[in-house]
């Protein structure tokens, strides 16, 4: 007949199997965020948003040039390479920006100042816009010169969070090599971006 110290062993034994199965099943199923997941145990994406405070007047223009550094990193989340004279390159296949706006009575209009990545190999680049995570619109670059690009976005996405999350998803972006700094994927210059009623 078992004695109570070979019940408490056995007690133990399992308490320290369950504590056990625990730890196991949190290392393979952590309790993270999406992107968290996404970014570092998935691989699915190279664009980690950055907590940024989205500090923006509605109808403002911010450049993506050096000289207005500031203003860029308040709405760059990520996905963005250092800004050159003129504006910024993007970087990977995703990048996102971050609006930090009240609830507007109408729709807005997302206008994106721009240069595509193009070469012999990439003929095109295809955007691919959503807001808070609903698709708005894929538009097509094939020339090289600066363009404006205009995107509605209706009043009912940006809700009441106050957020208004903007994500450019590339699916033509370029690879390409170069010595010291790896593998880089080019897609969209931008100039400028601004966020504005529908009728300004």
């Amino acid at each position: 007949m078992p004695s109570k110290r070979n019940h408490w062993m056995y007690g133990l034994s399992g308490a320290l199997l369950l504590i056990e199965a625990a730890i196991f099943a949190a290392a393979l199923f952590p309790s993270v965020t999406p992107e968290y997941r996404a970014y570092y145990l998935d691989r699915s994406t190279d664009c980690y948003p950055l907590p940024v405070s989205g500090a923006y007047r509605l109808g403002d223009r911010v450049s993506f040039g050096a000289a207005s550094e500031g203003k860029r990193v308040d709405l760059a989340r990520c996905g963005w390479r250092d800004p050159e004279a003129r504006g910024s390159w993007s970087d990977g296949n995703r990048s996102m920006l971050r609006f930090a706006i009240a609830p507007p009575p109408a729709d807005l209009v997302l206008q994106l100042s721009v240069q595509p990545y193009l070469d012999a190999e990439t003929p095109r680049q295809r955007i691919e816009v959503t807001a808070n995570g609903t698709p708005l619109e894929t538009f097509e670059l094939v020339e090289k010169s600066p363009a404006i690009h205009r995107i509605s976005v209706p009043s009912d996405i940006v809700g009441t969070t106050g957020w208004l999350d903007i994500t450019l998803n590339y699916p033509d972006a370029r690879p390409l090599t170069a010595a010291g700094s790896g593998t880089r994927y080019y897609a969209l210059f931008v100039l400028d971006v601004a966020l504005m009623g529908a009728v300004d």
